[in-house]
């Protein structure tokens, strides 16, 4: 009896519910395919999809799900700023990096190449700096910044009428420039233009009263006019403004050692290498104050120093040969001058201790051709015509 029920009745649901799967299949599959956009955003990085269509859901993804990870922002570093901060902190080598970046990033930038310039002239890599600086002018020759850099590096380097030219121009296309001014009033004192000197410094500090620069070479027209007292007060003035700059610590130095004060001297120089210990004027001033105490040992070791934190820096080379030639040993000492005065330092001291050098190891022609010199610049010199007299 129920086996005739069950023939009378056959079980069609499961007929009917995969009919039904195949449904749902098959609308699923439609709209992963055609309307991604209807599911919902959690799923759709679980779903397993077919490769043709995985480009459009991720891209939906996208859309609708927000990335995890923040992106980090990228960050414009101004390397002119940078270096500009540095160096007024007394970080006179990073500055000179941050510079050297600046210009690779804006290569026609004149203001750079001044700074940069500005930097390597007070870190004592003359050579390099007067380069940077031309670089600045020619990329903008009335630019009053480019100009009053190369006054600046023409100064430092000795070719005082250049610097004079050069400053007067910076004035010239910017009369408010205190910079231009405090360089133009350096060069006049290094020329002896004293009344002059003293007029383009007071003109700088009232442009600028705050620029340590205009203060500095107000100081240096007052040393050059002999009242280092009064120097000294304007160069702390400067170095208070800017007490990372270990130069300035060196002019008060030269200062008390001009006033017999040579304790106050080296205290001061010290002063200036715990600022800066890759100051390289800072070790060769002290070598000077050593070799001045006939010390010898003492200054030759600072001389060394100087060199290794700048190899660039000439007169080190040039004061060696002094510790050499006033120890006798004269090799030695036509070594260092000679380098010296490739290196730029084509001074009356150099070539007179140079020459002499040369007479005593009876090389004459060579000794001749200093002593010369020595006396193309100060004509009146003993010493030079007394080694001419060894070298008939």
């Amino acid at each position: 009896m129920y086996l005739n029920y069950d023939r009378r009745k056959p079980r069609r649901w499961p007929w009917a519910l995969l009919a039904l799967v195949l449904a749902v299949g098959a609308a699923g599959y439609w709209i992963v395919q055609h309307r991604p956009d209807l599911i919902p955003a959690d799923r759709l990085s679980e779903l397993p999809l077919p490769a043709p269509i995985q480009t459009q859901v991720q891209s939906r993804v996208a859309q609708v799900i927000p990335a995890t990870i923040t992106p980090v922002p990228t960050v414009r570093v101004d390397h002119l700023a940078r270096g500009d901060a540095l160096f007024l902190e007394g970080q006179i080598d990073e500055a000179i990096k941050s510079y050297e970046t600046a210009a690779q990033l804006s290569p026609d930038n004149p203001v750079v190449y001044a700074r940069w310039a500005r930097a390597l002239i007070i870190r004592r890599s003359y050579a390099k700096g007067l380069e940077r600086a031309q670089r600045a002018v020619q990329l903008s020759p009335n630019n009053a910044d480019a100009n009053a850099a190369l006054a600046f590096a023409y100064d430092w380097l000795g070719q005082y009428d250049k610097a004079l030219d050069t400053a007067r121009k910076a004035t010239q296309l910017d009369p408010n420039s205190a910079d231009a001014w405090a360089y133009l009033s350096e060069a006049q004192s290094d020329k002896g233009l004293w009344n002059e000197s003293m007029e383009s410094a007071e003109k700088a500090v009232q442009l600028g009263p705050k620029n340590y620069a205009a203060l500095r070479n107000l100081g240096y027209a007052f040393e050059i006019r002999g009242q280092s007292p009064k120097a000294i007060e304007y160069y702390e003035q400067a170095s208070a403004l800017q007490p990372g700059l270990s130069f300035l610590r060196l002019d008060i130095a030269r200062n008390k050692k001009n006033l017999k004060d040579f304790d106050g001297a080296r205290a001061e120089v010290e002063k200036a290498i715990r600022i800066d210990p890759n100051d390289p004027q800072a070790y060769d001033e002290l070598g000077i104050i050593h070799f001045t105490d006939q010390k010898y040992k003492l200054a030759a070791d600072n001389f060394e120093k100087a060199m290794q934190v700048n190899p660039d820096f000439a007169q080190a080379y040039g004061h060696m040969g002094w510790v050499y030639y006033s120890l006798k040993n004269y090799e030695e000492a036509v070594n260092f001058l000679e380098k010296a005065i490739g290196m730029g330092q084509s001074n009356l001291s150099n070539h007179l201790q140079l020459g002499l050098s040369y007479a005593y190891l009876r090389r004459c022609d060579k000794a001749k051709e200093h002593l010369q010199k020595a006396l193309a610049i100060q004509p009146d010199m003993p010493a030079a015509q007394d080694g001419l007299r060894a070298c008939p």
